[in-house]
């Protein structure tokens, strides 16, 4: 099965990331989170990444805002707090609008023993874990 890039006969906006954000290097205090771009742009280019985080152990909280003005699938996320969950989601965005979000597997800020990255499924909030 090969994913391939199209675009849009009927201008919108982007599909979600295929898989991910997905994190890689986890430590104590910082992630880096990692996307695919959208298998359809929505017929425009992509624009810019919106990335928020959330504390999922405080379900009344909402997400804040990582970064809203990225043009590449890779960011270095500094200040979490060690030992807290967290959970990221990523949205494409075209001239016409955001796309639909993809949203992590939860992961705890700590540093590792080992490498860990998710391939997140879009929309599912399910991953696999790759070591």
């Amino acid at each position: 099965w090969k994913q391939r890039r199209c675009t849009s006969q009927f201008p919108s906006e982007p599909s979600p990331p295929p898989e991910s954000p997905g994190t890689k290097t986890v430590r104590k205090n910082s992630v880096i989170c990692k996307w695919d771009p959208p298998l359809d742009d929505g017929g425009s280019e992509i624009l810019n990444y919106t990335l928020e985080k959330k504390d999922n152990s405080k379900l009344e909280f909402g997400w804040s805002s990582v970064t809203s003005t990225l043009r590449g699938c890779r960011y270095l996320v500094p200040k979490l707090i060690e030992k807290k969950e967290y959970i990221f989601r990523v949205v494409a965005e075209n001239k016409f609008g955001a796309g639909p979000p993809c949203i992590s597997k939860p992961l705890i800020a700590k540093n590792p023993f080992g490498m860990t990255s998710f391939i997140l499924r879009p929309g599912h909030g399910s991953s696999e874990a790759l070591t």
